[in-house]
């Protein structure tokens, strides 16, 4: 149906059909009198992959679909809601597609039980331009599809142990990472691992509860109110039984029912 009615390849047409269903749908709610009161967001799961014939599908950004850059992290997120949303609303609080939950929660005013959906947070008062004290997310955590993982405090991105990994190449245990200041150079061509220690020590420093590891799992969820786990050289040190440690599950911070899981509030 649309294959070669755009200019930029099989991704391109996948845009156009995208496009088309995006229409459909909208359309299907006119039709049934239901589009004034029904929250549409269109997004994507992750960056685009590059582009054809000089189309740019990640703009200017750095990286593609599975890289640690924000090509690869950095997608659109358009919300409509005609009797909610004011028309023309832009926002620039930083959130991830797990705030979903929380937010559907929050939208049909039920509470999520406590062992589920402890990384969502409830983004409805971005969507509807409220005036926010403070930051929704206190930091977002990137991966690549190499292992290598990045967070994002502020403006502030690191992608530590990886000063030239970023797509499918692994970190390198010890070696210097990246730092870019997301606000000034979003398009990450200014490292400053090297120029701002403190900040790099601040984003690495394992007492604001992020889960440090040996290159295999970054979080930032603390495990329980004193304690967190921590990844070194394949070892798990924070008293949690041996046998636990070796535990697939319990090494990617799946923890299920094992351990009681709680956020923590992050201050530098």
């Amino acid at each position: 149906m649309v294959k070669g009615k755009s200019a930029a390849g099989p991704r391109g047409d996948q845009v156009v059909l995208a496009d088309w269903i995006v229409g459909e749908i909208v359309s299907t709610l006119d039709k049934l009198g239901i589009s004034q009161n029904t929250l549409i967001i269109f997004t994507s799961d992750n960056g685009p992959r590059q582009g054809v014939n000089g189309h740019k599908s990640a703009m200017d950004l750095r990286g593609y679909k599975g890289s640690i850059w924000e090509g690869g992290h950095r997608v659109p997120f358009v919300a409509k809601w005609p009797d909610r949303i004011k028309p023309g609303l832009v926002s620039d609080e930083l959130l991830t597609l797990t705030d979903l939950l929380g937010t559907t929660a929050a939208i049909i005013g039920k509470e999520l039980p406590d062992e589920a959906g402890e990384d969502s947070y409830n983004i409805l008062p971005a969507l509807l331009g409220k005036q926010l004290e403070e930051p929704i997310h206190d930091v977002a955590i990137h991966h690549s599809g190499g292992g290598v993982f990045g967070i994002r405090r502020g403006d502030w991105k690191l992608i530590d142990e990886s000063e030239e990994a970023g797509y499918d190449n692994p970190p390198k245990a010890g070696t210097p990472g990246q730092l870019y200041n997301l606000s000034d150079d979003p398009w990450e061509q200014m490292n400053l691992y090297h120029e701002k220690p403190e900040i790099v020590a601040q984003l690495k420093d394992k007492n604001i509860g992020i889960l440090i590891t040996d290159h295999n799992v970054q979080e930032t969820l603390a495990i329980t109110e004193r304690s967190y786990l921590m990844f070194e050289g394949g070892i798990l040190k924070s008293g949690i039984p041996e046998d636990l440690a070796e535990d697939e599950m319990v090494r990617k911070v799946y923890l299920g029912q094992n351990f009681e899981l709680r956020k923590k509030k992050l201050d530098f």
